[in-house]
């Protein structure tokens, strides 16, 4: 399989993703009213998913296009960068957005692992936009995209699965103790 096959085929994932999600979004919920978190999650499950069906056809009109080499990674790759910074910017404000009881819904939030991977994919895209690791800037990519499926998978989790309530106590609670 070449390299534009590979692009293809994560969009041909992330559209799966986007419409099973969709699927049972529908169907899981009938009746039942959805909390700011969980919409949140849901907004952000369907951007990263369609972000990726997108970016995952660049190479391909660069290639159908007969624009290739150097300069096509570093465009492909400046979208890229521009789409991920949009999304964190977005959803940071979102959840800050959120009442703090329903912050527990959104666990990418809190989470500096997920935090610390997205900010070195970030920067190895700036990277190549900015001439830098250029004979890896198609692998590079195709990690981006896949780091991309996987934040729309979280949400997916944290969309169906039943999350554990956040209880804090006051100190009332404490003093009838």
């Amino acid at each position: 399989m070449n390299g534009i096959g590979t692009f293809d085929t994560l969009a041909e994932i992330a559209i799966a993703i986007t419409g099973f999600s969709g699927v049972v979004a529908v169907l899981g919920r009938r009746g039942a009213p959805w909390s700011p978190g969980d919409l949140l999650n849901l907004k952000a499950l369907i951007f990263w998913s369609l972000g990726v069906v997108f970016l995952a056809l660049v190479p391909g009109f660069f290639a159908l296009v007969d624009y290739q080499g150097a300069h096509q990674w570093r465009i492909s790759h400046a979208i890229l960068a521009l789409f991920h910074i949009t999304h964190f910017v977005w959803f940071t404000r979102n959840v800050r957005a959120l009442p703090t009881e329903e912050r527990h819904a959104v666990p990418l939030f809190s989470n500096r692992g997920i935090g610390g991977v997205a900010l070195l994919i970030c920067l190895s895209e700036l990277a190549v936009v900015a001439g830098f690791l250029g004979g890896i800037a198609p692998a590079l990519y195709l990690v981006a995209l896949s780091w991309f499926l996987f934040i729309a998978l979280l949400c997916f989790v944290a969309l169906f699965l039943p999350q554990p309530e956040i209880h804090r106590g006051d100190a009332s609670d404490e003093a009838g103790r």
